[in-house]
């Protein structure tokens, strides 16, 4: 589970942050409304993919389309 910690170095009180990942969907392009999850860095750009899409039975392009709640 992620948590932050801190701790204090002389004067300076010091971070270290887990919640670098966000779980974001990503959508088929080609219109069936299949989607996977996954994780991606907070920072990082937006997903683009090749992945099988089983409705239409062959592999195209998923986008990501919104985050969804961690």
């Amino acid at each position: 589970m992620p948590f932050n910690i801190s701790f204090k170095i002389g004067t300076h009180l010091v971070w270290f942050d887990y919640f670098r990942t966000l779980i974001v969907r990503v959508l088929s392009t080609a219109r069936t409304g299949y989607f996977y999850t996954t994780q991606r860095l907070r920072l990082g750009p937006k997903l683009a993919m090749m992945k099988y899409d089983p409705v239409v039975k062959q592999r195209v392009l998923f986008v990501e389309s919104r985050k969804t709640k961690k």
